[in-house]
């Protein structure tokens, strides 16, 4: 008899402790990459959970078995499926939660989160990438309530968007057109003048009209080239 067997015999009604003595049970396969026995695990499970009915599902631990499964099939890399179980344990835990409207469960609003963003994980490996930002955005505003901002789960959900839907970065000084760029009619840029004493922050306007515009002051005679061409000296200019 193999343990999924030997597990779900000794368990007469699925429960809420059954719940967790089966996904206790599937951590340890989990840990051990015995992924397809966790499967196995989990789906026998749910089989003996089928006539039960609906109202009694989300006090019986139904649900996390749901999500788990759905952990175990992203691991096999069961996307298609594994997305939906997502969805329908997310659902699922939302209509728990609006049972007790005045009572805020952390731990039920963490789990929620924590599926969204793998949501989104499959989302975005599979191309949709709208609809995993439209997840990742949820699963942020959701840890943003219950964790401080340099939270490791909070960052780690902001991380995986900031490198889907990366932040437009501000462009460094004024956006100029093609036709700003493009040279006014009667106004040629003077390119003969030339430059007395290769002095290089010597600049001239392009105007034809225009006087020479030096757009900063003169260096000092020291910083000038003498007639030889070279640097002068301290003791003056030749």
């Amino acid at each position: 008899m193999s343990i999924c067997d030997a597990t779900s015999s000794e368990i007469a009604f699925p429960t809420l402790w059954s719940a967790r003595t089966i996904l206790h049970l599937t951590q340890l396969f989990k840990k051990l990459q015995r992924y397809e026995e966790a499967e196995a695990l989990l789906r026998m499970e749910l089989g003996r959970r089928q006539n039960i009915e609906e109202s009694q599902h989300r006090q019986c631990g139904t649900l996390e078995i749901i999500n788990e499964l759905g952990t175990v099939c992203h691991a096999l890399g069961k996307y298609d499926e594994a997305g939906e179980l997502y969805k329908k344990s997310v659902e699922g835990f939302k209509a728990r939660d609006a049972q007790y409207p005045h009572i805020v469960d952390v731990c039920l609003w963490s789990e929620i989160a924590s599926t969204l963003h793998s949501l989104a994980v499959i989302y975005h490996s599979t191309g949709r990438t709208a609809e995993a930002i439209s997840a990742l955005d949820e699963a942020v505003s959701i840890r943003r309530k219950f964790f401080k901002p340099n939270h490791p789960i909070l960052l780690e959900s902001l991380s995986l968007l900031d490198s889907i839907n990366p932040p437009v970065q501000p462009v460094d000084g004024p956006v100029t057109s093609p036709e700003q760029d493009a040279p006014v009619d009667g106004i040629r840029e003077d390119t003969s003048a030339p430059d007395p004493g290769g002095d290089p922050t010597y600049t001239h306007s392009p105007s034809t009209t225009s006087p020479i515009i030096l757009t900063a002051r003169p260096q000092s005679p020291f910083a000038l080239r003498n007639k030889f061409g070279h640097l002068p000296n301290s003791w003056g200019m030749f």
